[in-house]
This record gives structure tokens, sequence and C-alpha cells, in this order.
């Protein structure tokens, strides 16, 4: 039952997150305005539709890794924080691709551009960490009253909002690192 909901999760959240990161490509390639919501509109399928890949190979590698080591399947890869980070790498990568290769062969450039498998656990740990300082932050700033089940409340929304956006930071590190990179290869 887990396991069904988990990935029945990462179906449904991969077109949420592949609205938003086409909505902020353009800032992520160091652009000041995200796409205007025309643009998105004009492009609804193929934003949905990496949307959609990107929730079935997730669903598929906790599917993988959930019957092939259940002891690691709900430690890593359940993880909303993991499942974030792994769609957003798969639909940046469907969303920015062909302007990508388009960019470096009209430089006329060869070279790889994309962060590899360590520098990505980075990114993850980096974020992990991140979240975990935001997360005791939050507990140490609403801990002093213990007795109201507003504060209580106030900290869980306040908890799950930053664990959603800190999810996604290693995202926005991984673009990042690929418009510097791109950046160094022409020579900009």
């Amino acid at each position: 039952m887990v396991l069904v909901s988990t990935a029945g999760g990462a179906l449904l959240q991969g077109p949420l997150i592949s609205l938003m990161m086409a909505f902020l490509l353009p800032i992520l390639f160091g652009g000041t305005s995200p796409m205007p919501v025309s643009g998105i509109i004009d492009q609804l399928w193929p934003i949905i539709r990496a949307g959609l890949i990107a929730g079935v190979v997730v669903s598929v590698i906790i599917g993988i890794i959930s019957f092939g080591f259940p002891m690691l399947g709900p430690l890593i890869i359940m993880s909303p924080d993991v499942q974030s980070f792994l769609q957003g790498i798969i639909i940046f990568r469907l969303l920015a691709g062909g302007a990508v290769d388009q960019i470096l062969s009209e430089a006329n450039v060869q070279g790889s551009v994309y962060p590899g498998f360590w520098m990505c656990v980075g990114f993850a740990v980096i974020t992990g960490i991140f979240i975990r300082v935001i997360a005791l932050a939050l507990i140490l700033l609403f801990s002093h009253d213990k007795d109201s089940e507003i504060t209580g409340g106030m900290l869980m929304v306040l908890a799950s909002i930053m664990r959603i956006l800190g999810s996604l930071l290693p995202v926005f590190m991984y673009a990042s690192y690929v418009r510097l990179s791109i950046l160094k290869l022409i020579g900009g």
C-alpha cells in the first residue's frame, strides 16, 4: 500500500513540478523574468508530458528499489525530497535539453554541461542539511508555547512548505551548474 501511494504521489507530483519548472526556466538560465503564462499555455502538453514521464520514471525507480532493497527504499527513495529532486532533474533535461544542445551547436563547442552523479549527491546532501536546519529553527522558534494547538499546526504547515521548497533547491543548483557550464564552454 505504501508503494502504491508513493508511486501514485510521484505521478501526480510530476506535472505540477513540470509546470513550475517551465515557469522558472528563463530565470534558471539567467533571465530576469519567468515564462509568461501564455507561453506555458502554448506549450502545455509538452510540459505536462515531461512531468508525466518524470513521474513514471521515478515510480519505476521506487518500485525497483523497494522490491530489490526493502530496507533502503523507505529510507531514501520514498522520501519526498528525493522524489522531487529526481523528478526535477528529469523534467529539466526534458524541457531544456533541446535548448542546451542548440546553444552548444550554435557556439560550435562540445562537452558535457550536466553534473555527474556525485555532484548530484552533493546537491542532495546540501539540501538535506538545509531542510533540517530550517526545521530546527522553526521548532526552536515555536517551541516556547507548547500548549497551543495553533502553534503546533502552524509549525506543521511551515515545515511542510519549507520541505517542499527545500526539496527543489538541488534542482535549482543543478540548473545553475548547467548554465555556468554552458557559459564556461562558450567563453561567456
